[in-house]
This record gives C-alpha cells, structure tokens and sequence, in this order.
C-alpha cells in the first residue's frame, strides 16, 4: 500500500490538509514539485504525532521542523519497535527519499498542516 503521494497526485485529490516532506532545509514555501505529501487525516488516524514527537522533539504539526539523520534513523526504529504496521509502512516509503535528500542536503524539512 502507498501512503506518501507526489505534488501531482496530491493536486489531483485536491485539498489543503497535508504534511509535506520536503527536500533539504525549508525553502520558504509550501506545495513543492519535488515534495511528497501524507494526508494529516491518516497522520492523526495513526496516532503519529507521539512517534515523531519522540524522534523529532522539535516537531511541530503547524510549522516546518528539519529533520537529520539522527531523527530520521530514530524514527524509523521507534517505528518498528513501537508502532502500528502502517507507521512502519509510511516511513518505509519515505526514507530512500529522506536519505537522498539528507546525502544531497545534510535534511530535509517536515511542513506541516
């Protein structure tokens, strides 16, 4: 199953209600092309503001956090220890492209709703 969606499939399903992955620091702007997008719906239904809470103290659900290796390492294994299987499955999907971003850039930036 596919959770994350690219800017063309988020357009096409429309709406505002998103987390954005974003490539390297935060570009002062939102809806990039080079972004995958999760809806905030599944966010919530999942329960993963506490996983990305305790991997990323700093995130914030209403602002942009950037995100380091580190983070992402952490969150992917409080993931597999402690969360549902989806959570597993979304961070699956997101880190071959995290761990682009972070080789290219040193981060990239979770933007929230």
């Amino acid at each position: 199953m596919y959770f994350l969606m690219t800017a063309a499939q988020r357009a096409e399903r429309g709406g505002t209600l998103y987390l954005e992955f974003q490539p390297g620091p935060y570009c002062e702007k939102h809806w990039q092309a080079d972004s995958l997008y999760l809806p905030a719906p599944l966010f919530d239904d999942l329960g993963l503001y506490d996983l990305f809470h305790k991997a990323i103290p700093h995130f914030d659900y209403y602002y942009y956090t950037e995100v380091t290796a580190d983070q992402l390492r952490l969150l992917a294994q409080l993931a597999q220890e402690h969360h549902t299987q989806c959570a597993a499955e979304i961070l699956a999907e997101l880190i071959p492209h995290a761990e682009k971003w972070l080789a290219q850039y040193g981060c990239f930036t979770i933007c929230g709703i």
